[in-house]
């Protein structure tokens, strides 16, 4: 590639901060080891690519998949732990 197309390159980038999770950091190195891809800001270019693809060609999949956690999370929620239950008349701020 040329140096004039990578200095227009250079200027259509935005450098951004993220937080990502430490199984998807992982998984970016690993690609990055095997030289699936050039460094992690190109697997992340093509993994946002990837994903407005799905968004604008099927955009149900992106919904159901939302709906879905949003209900795994309500269970869990809505499942109380079962522990040891409160004896009347102590007091739960000062155990023993």
């Amino acid at each position: 590639m040329s140096s004039r197309k990578e200095a227009q390159k250079r200027i259509n980038s935005v450098q951004v901060s993220a937080t990502i999770d430490r199984e998807l950091y992982d998984f970016l190195e690993d690609l990055e080891f095997r030289r699936m891809v050039r460094s992690r800001s190109h697997a992340l270019n093509l993994g946002i690519e990837c994903l407005r693809w799905m968004l604008q060609n099927n955009p149900n999949w992106f919904i159901e998949r939302q709906q879905a956690q949003m209900q795994a999370i309500l269970r869990s929620s809505q499942q109380s732990p079962q522990g040891h239950q409160q004896q009347p008349g102590i007091d739960s701020r000062y155990r023993r």
